[in-house]
């Protein structure tokens, strides 16, 4: 098994946006528990084809 370094793990986990989300950001369900980020497919259209620089209006 393959063992990385802090900044190898950070790069990888940094390097991949739906990674990030998953990992880092934790939201409350209907049942008030904490759980991870899964994107609805609306959501998944946006970590996928989205840039930095691009803004999203709500309607």
């Amino acid at each position: 098994m393959a063992v990385q370094t802090q900044d190898e793990a950070l790069k990888t986990l940094f390097s991949d946006r739906r990674l990030t989300l998953s990992t880092l950001l934790d939201i409350d369900d209907k049942n008030r528990q904490r759980v991870p980020l899964m994107p609805n497919p609306i959501q998944e259209d946006v970590i996928v084809n989205s840039g930095l620089r691009d803004i999203y209006v709500k309607p």
